[in-house]
Order: structure tokens, then sequence, then C-alpha cells
């Protein structure tokens, strides 16, 4: 797995550009070994006690702090977003709400699960 990591932004056009300049950069590099990216919600031929956290820092905290659930599924994208305020991340939250049948939609790439077809267009919004 490999991760891109974005500057903090304050706002989608400047966050989109630079995700843009990453996707492509590792492409470039990818291609030059003769190599391509694959991208996927969940692996769909993981199993829970195979997966291993990576050696770095950042990761062994999350290993000790989340236990368990950092090895629950591996997954290919999340967002993190700050907000200044505590209202603020209220007022946010619900608006996404109104939207979560589309952001559900968007995300039904997962439909395996521990090697099995699940059934789902995504077995992850059933497991999170």
């Amino acid at each position: 797995m490999v991760e891109l990591a974005t500057g903090i932004h304050t706002d989608v056009v400047g966050v989109a550009g630079e995700l843009a300049w990453l996707r492509n950069q590792f492409a470039r590099e990818l291609a030059a070994m003769g190599l391509t990216a694959a991208v996927a919600g969940t692996h769909p031929l993981t199993l829970r006690e195979e997966t291993e956290v990576s050696g770095a820092a950042r990761y062994r905290d999350l290993d000790d702090s989340m236990r368990v659930l950092a090895r629950r599924e591996p997954t290919a994208l999340h967002v993190h977003v700050g907000v200044p305020a505590p209202e603020d991340a209220i007022r946010l939250l619900n608006g996404l709400g109104r939207n979560a049948p589309v952001l559900l939609a968007l995300s039904a790439n997962s439909p395996f699960w521990q090697r099995r077809d699940s059934g789902f267009a995504s077995a992850r919004t059933l497991i999170f």
C-alpha cells in the first residue's frame, strides 16, 4: 500500500491540484520501473490475521492505540478534514449526512471481504 499525503489546504481547488500532481508523479515513477498502480477499496484476498502494520512510527502508534481495529480492514482512501470550531464540525457532519447515499454509492468498490464475495457492492459499509 502506498500513501499519498497532501499538505493542508483551505479550499478544494488547492487540494485537488496537489493530489493530481502527486498521482501523476507517482504514475511517472512507477512507469519508469515498468509498473502501474491499482486501486481497490479493500484487498479482495486479505485475511485480517495476515494484515501487517507498517513499521513506521505513525502506524506503530495507531496499532498501539487501535489494537485489533488497525488490522480490521486495509482501506484505500480516507480524507481528513479539519474545522476551526466544534460548531463547524457539527454543521459539516449534518451537511454530509444529507449526502450519505451519494457518498456511499461512490465508495461502493469493495464487494469482497475475507476472501469471499460479500454479495454487497461495498462490504465496508456493513463492517464499519
